[in-house]
């Protein structure tokens, strides 16, 4: 007997046997979404709905903007987790960059100034001679700087349910 998958509309699938019912399968790109990163021990969650955007949206302490999978600025691992969303038939409508702004910006930098300032007192005190200890400050300090620019972005899907769920399900200074 040949089976045969019939795409009805992004959700529905009929599968039809010969000479048997229709079955009807309804997937839930949420629920399918959700099973991939409990199966991943990722994290992830809602950021709102609505559908995807084309040009840079700002919202409270955020500011959004679309973006595609061969952008450079996309770590290795956010890619990855991409890739698995893809693979596993979840549809996405697109693909969203969050940045932080304004007030939440500047006190996500003052707790990481706080850690960078710490970090360096510690290797100060554990720094065998103040030479060793100039000698490496400027690394730690561009090191920091780094993180700094790129800890706040995070990369969001738009599902292609009902609601159009937006999920945040990668943020750079998780690494």
């Amino acid at each position: 007997m040949n089976v045969h998958d019939i795409c009805i509309s992004e959700d529905l699938v009929l599968t039809a046997v010969p000479g048997q019912m229709l079955e009807v399968i309804v997937t839930d790109p949420l629920q399918d979404f959700t099973d991939l990163f409990k199966e991943e021990h990722w994290g992830w969650r809602p950021t709102g709905q609505g559908g995807m955007i084309f040009s840079r949206v700002d919202i409270d302490d955020w500011y959004s903007e679309p973006t595609t999978l061969d952008n450079p600025e996309l770590p290795k691992k956010a890619i990855e987790r991409a890739n698995a969303i893809l693979e596993r038939g979840i549809r996405v409508q697109g693909w969203i960059i969050g940045h932080e702004v304004g007030e939440a910006a500047e006190r996500a930098k003052v707790v990481n100034f706080e850690t960078v300032a710490k970090i360096v007192a510690a290797i100060t005190l554990f720094a065998v001679g103040g030479v060793l200890a100039l000698l490496l400050l400027p690394f730690v300090v561009l090191a920091f700087g780094f993180v700094l620019l790129h800890a706040d972005p995070v990369l969001c899907a738009v599902l292609s349910d009902e609601e159009q769920t937006i999920v945040e399900f990668y943020r750079w200074i998780d690494g």
